[in-house]
């Protein structure tokens, strides 16, 4: 099963929550609007006033809840709000003591359709223990009230929020979209009932991460309608662990789909990754759910499924659940079940949880004894791995009865891993019972004949295709019992090396078998076999000393370094870590002190980056080995990595107080120690939330206080950048402090507290005193000076580009609507002649038959012949005859072209209308002079002077007109050339000045503006 796509909006949250930051905001402070910090005056109305202030502002707003304990009763912060808003909170939020002022609200603090908004820092105590012990004695109490709860909320951040002594829940969202919750505690005591942490139903794209945890219910509880949720870097513990449901309250619910839980921590907690369901009908589900690289410690049930869910054991339903489960993965699972059946999943006897997939389970009794799980009606698959727990192999236990109310009492099908029963020294006769994939009848009947087990086996048909694949159940039995009666001893040559290429000693070593590995060692016959098998590495470079000290055996690390010399010990796997550096790495205490105690010198090994052992653990907080490495060498903590950072450096950006406080008593030295960027120690710690870790680095030396980077910047000017109010704060307190000093780019501490729009920071620094570069009247930095200059220009010409870009597209644009409107032109052009031409053609042929004096009809009456005209032999009539004739076959020749001729590139339609066009003049000019040659016969002699002026005003029409059009035609041609000579010398020019966009506007006036042209 591949891990689940979940697409989460983070880009815009964080995007939302940088413009948030850091651009200027209007603030509305509640202290200005009659809230009182006394934790006794009722600050509601005032809040409520400073909310719907930020809410109706049109730019983005802030509301600050400054320093000190303010009193909230039942209060709603309702949106949609017109711009983005930020509720900062610096002091405490309390409720009050008396849980009846709540009522039937279900709420204390409500943020209700909010959208791009961002709650930052603060303190929320509901104060619940007088609510708590009225649940607790079993009064009439009323229902309780969740803290902080988000209703139809969209762009949600939540940062740095601690929330304490809830009545019911902690944090609840409903109804919400794209929310990011991070660096939250939520706490409350163990015992608390019925407190969530966090909630969440019918939500989309909710992430939950880098954050604590400790209650008396579930950590996180996910309800119906919730998709798309991540939870990473999670600390859970006491509670109930995180909760898919309870489904199956309703018939009719939405399902839970995409939910990945990774890299979180479980202790002490009574489930670890659980989901649950009531026996009822329901048109529920739960898919694509993916738990992976979760750690547990001393947990009650790691790993739980459960469809018979109900948590009173009274009244409870006797259905089968309705819920539907599917594509489950549970990876790299480890750590210690404070019960022996660290899983068990226990799906509805209707509705099987299929597409489970098992890989790299490594949970532990913590008494000691080996883990079991236990499993119902589930189909899926084990992907193998260092799965120390029992797998999805059809090889089961049938119980009496599954209509148990709860988990404990649930009677169901055991899975048992055959390979697991061996390695642990089962007794043979439980072996027979594991490994033959029999059913055996829990309750009574245990001693049933081997024979009758393979019939209940046939009837689980949720393992089918497992069974399937196997070809007689004989033959296995077979094989087991063969295998139990030479001694249950395992033969080196079967042991499968797995996808990571482990020998049989790495596998030993890894999971702490101390007899495996002693029995390993012994069975080579030579020195060189000897040293062949403990350097031996797998698939990523890890020798059987690396599996033991990475997992912390100590006992394995001592029989194995018996054996090995100093070259051996030292060798790294493919992450550039030997043994002494990964057991520094994990914490793992006792296996460092027998490292040390045979080869001392391991302690000087580093990685690839020149990390040693001392840097990764003071980075991962381990005091105690930060403390023995001390010990062995105090010079440890001078040795920087490559980056110029010492260990140091990492332990006081990480904020472990401990380890920087044990390093600086060390070395007070090391704390001037600069990285290559030019930052001490103390540079880290400012970019951090912890005070503590400051007042440790300032304490030795106030100097440290002035040390500058190679930016010029002194650790207040790092922390104002990163926004770290209270540090800052810290290192004001300070008489040593330089508040005024200034960077390379000429900036006070005060000057970037402005910039990035943080009014609290800006009043903390005028408050001690700091002022700005410009107030002190220093002259601004040449180089910043030159910056400003070329950022100037640099956005000139941009802006410059941007316009050039848009007119050539606008000219394009132009270019195709006019190279459109010739078209349709040259297209009118040519219909528009057709019809002229056919029009002359059928004027002249009439007219040779429709002349003066008509023709002649009767032979004898005459000396002309039959059918002659009787102005034949005039001479008008022969000059009308010849150019009639001409207007007549000109025309009819255009006719054919145009009917004959199918002309689609534009250029040679251009010339195809040129050409008819000059035909179509002459075509008129000879059918004019035929009119014009008649009317000289028609008007007769003494009416002469008629015909003479229709000659001359014929003529001059149609001269003027010829004329004119021909001198159309010649400037047109002009005009073509020299743009043709433009765009010669443009292409031809190298420069790509912008001097180029006047001919653009040349081009355009020149050509495309034509109204009318000539052909």
């Amino acid at each position: 099963m591949t891990k689940p796509a979940i697409t989460f909006p983070l880009i815009f949250t964080l995007l939302t929550f940088i413009d948030v930051s850091s651009s200027a905001s209007i603030v509305f402070n509640v202290v200005s609007f009659g809230a009182k910090p006394d934790g006794v005056t009722d600050s509601t109305a005032a809040f409520l006033k400073a909310w719907q202030g930020a809410c109706g502002s049109a730019s983005s707003a802030t509301v600050v809840v400054p320093t000190g304990t303010f009193l909230l009763k039942v209060i709603t912060f309702g949106g949609p709000c017109k711009s983005k808003i930020t509720f900062q909170v610096a002091g405490t939020i309390v409720a009050p003591e008396d849980y009846r002022t709540f009522g039937n609200s279900g709420y204390w603090i409500l943020f209700n359709k909010v959208n791009r908004f961002s709650l930052v820092g603060g303190t929320f105590d509901a104060r619940a223990n007088r609510f708590w012990s009225c649940r607790k004695s079993g009064q009439n109490c009323p229902p309780g009230v969740r803290s902080i709860s988000f209703n139809s909320a969209k762009d949600v951040i939540i940062s740095g929020v601690k929330s304490m002594n809830s009545q019911v829940s902690h944090m609840t969202l409903n109804g919400c979209t794209n929310v990011v919750v991070r660096n939250v505690r939520l706490v409350a005591p163990g015992d608390s009932p019925n407190t969530d942490g966090f909630t969440v139903q019918f939500s989309t794209g909710v992430t939950f991460t880098g954050s604590t945890v400790q209650t008396g219910d579930d950590c996180v509880a996910i309800g119906q309608g919730t998709r798309n949720f991540l939870i990473s870097k999670l600390a859970c513990g006491p509670g109930h662990g995180v909760s898919i449901g309870s489904l199956a309250k309703q018939l009719n619910e939405d399902g839970v789909e995409n939910v990945t839980v990774s890299s979180s921590v479980f202790t002490g907690t009574q489930n670890g990754v659980r989901i649950k369901s009531w026996a009822r009908p329901s048109t529920g589900f739960v898919r694509n759910v993916f738990f992976q690289n979760l750690i547990m410690k001393n947990v009650q049930n790691p790993i739980i499924i459960d469809q018979n869910y109900c948590p009173s054991k009274q009244g409870c339903p006797t259905e089968h659940s309705g819920v539907k489960i599917s594509q489950v993965t549970y990876k790299n699972i480890q750590g210690t079940s404070a019960t022996q059946q660290a899983m068990n999943l226990a799906c509805s006897k209707s509705n099987p949880c299929t597409g489970i997939t098992l890989q790299d389970i490594k949970l532990i009794y913590n008494k000691g004894t080996p883990a079991t799980s236990f499993c119902f009606n589930a189909v899926g698959k084990n992907l193998g791995g260092d799965t120390h727990m029992s797998s999805l192999a059809p090889v089961m236990e049938k119980q009496e009865s599954f209509r148990g109310n709860s988990v404990e009492e649930q009677q169901s099908l055991r899975c048992v891993g055959a390979e697991d029963q061996v390695r642990k020294g089962r007794a043979l006769e439980k072996q027979v019972s594991f490994l033959a994939g029999n059913v055996v009848e829990k309750h009574g009947i245990k001693g049933r004949a081997m024979e009758n087990r393979e019939r209940p086996m046939e009837r689980q048909r949720s393992f089918r295709g497992f069974v399937e694949k196997q070809k007689s159940f004989r033959v296995v039995m077979e094989r087991q019992l063969s295998f139990m009666n030479a001694g249950g001893e395992r033969k080196q040559k079967t042991e499968s090396p797995g996808k990571r290429g482990d020998s049989p000693l790495h596998i030993g070593a890894r999971t702490g078998n101390l007899g495996k590995v002693m029995e390993l060692i012994r069975g080579c016959s030579g020195t060189e076999e000897l040293k062949e098998l403990l350097s031996k590495q797998n698939l990523e470079g890890e020798t059987p000393l690396y599996s033991a000290a990475e997992n912390g055996h100590s006992l394995v690390v001592e029989e194995i370094l018996k054996h090995m010399d100093l070259d051996t010990a030292s060798i790294k796997a493919r992450n550039g870590f030997d043994p002494f550096h990964v057991a520094a790495k994990q914490g793992h205490l006792e296996a460092l002190k027998k490292l040390l105690e045979t080869f001392p010198n391991l302690a000087m090994t580093v990685d690839l980056s020149c990390t040693t052992a001392l840097h990764t653990a003071a980075t991962q907080g381990h005091i105690d080995v930060v403390n023995l490495l001390l010990k062995t060498d105090s010079h440890l903590a001078k040795i920087a990595k490559n980056n110029g950072k010492t260990a140091l450096h990492s332990a006081a950006r990480m904020g472990h107080r401990e380890v920087v406080k044990s390093l600086i008593g060390n070395d007070a030295s090391i704390g001037f120690r600069t990285d290559k960027k030019g930052q001490t120690a103390l540079h880290m710690a400012v970019k951090g939330q912890n005070e503590g870790i400051v007042l440790e680095l300032v304490k030795p030396d106030p100097a440290v206080l002035s040390v500058e980077d190679n930016k010029g910047n002194a650790p207040l000017h790092i922390a104002t950048n990163k926004g770290r109010i209270k540090i800052v704060r810290s290192l004001v307190s300070f008489d040593e402090i330089n508040l005024n000093a200034m960077n390379k780019a000429g900036d006070t501490a005060l000057d970037i507290a402005e910039k990035i729009g943080n009014p609290e920071l800006v009043s903390v620094l005028k408050e001690a005193g700091a002022a700005t570069a410009k107030d002190l009247g220093k002259p601004q930095n040449p180089a910043k000076q030159l910056k400003q200059t070329v950022s100037d220009i640099k956005h000139e010409v941009q802006s410059q580009l941007q316009q050039s870009r848009q007119t050539g597209v606008r000219v394009r644009r132009i270019a195709k609507r006019l190279k459109k409107l010739h078209i349709n032109g040259l297209n009118n052009a040519i219909n528009s002649a057709t019809v002229v031409a056919v029009l002359i053609a059928t004027v002249a042929f009439a007219a040779i038959f429709t002349i003066p004096g008509q023709y002649e009809e009767d032979r004898t009456k005459g000396l002309l012949l039959l059918g002659e005209a009787r102005i034949a032999n005039k001479a008008p009539f022969l000059i009308f005859f010849i150019f009639d004739s001409l207007a007549l076959f000109i025309s009819l020749a255009v006719v054919v072209v145009q009917t004959s001729v199918v002309v689609i590139e534009q250029k040679a339609k251009k010339k195809l209308v040129f050409v008819i066009n000059k035909l179509m003049w002459l075509a008129c000019l000879f059918i004019s002079i035929a009119f014009v040659s008649l009317s000289f016969i028609v008007v007769g002699k003494e009416d002469i002077w008629l015909a003479i002026c229709a000659t001359i005003i014929g003529g001059t029409i149609m001269l003027t007109t010829i004329g004119a059009m021909s001198y159309c035609v010649v400037m047109h041609r002009i005009e073509e050339s020299k743009l043709k000579s433009l765009r010669k010398e443009r292409s031809q020019s190298k420069s790509f000045s912008l001097s180029h966009m006047p001919l653009e506007s040349e081009i355009l006036n020149g050509e495309f503006n034509k109204r009318m042209y000539a052909l």
